[in-house]
């Protein structure tokens, strides 16, 4: 999801899992079409690899 600030020289983004908003790729990460925070890729990659869904090596950036 695509948010504007006026106070913010870039577009910003926000995490579709809590709403976080902040820069792309410093603040929030697109996967597959989603935006999540750096929190939230981590708390969903851990509960993949947990059960055994994901490859820890899929996510490098965590």
């Amino acid at each position: 999801m695509l948010k504007l600030d006026r106070y913010s020289e870039s577009i910003l983004f926000q995490c579709d899992r809590c709403q976080h908003v902040g820069e792309l790729f410093t603040d929030v990460v697109e996967d597959e079409g989603s935006f999540y925070c750096w929190g939230c890729l981590g708390e969903m990659k851990n509960k993949k690899t947990k059960k055994g869904e994901v490859n820890p090596k899929t996510y490098a950036h965590s």
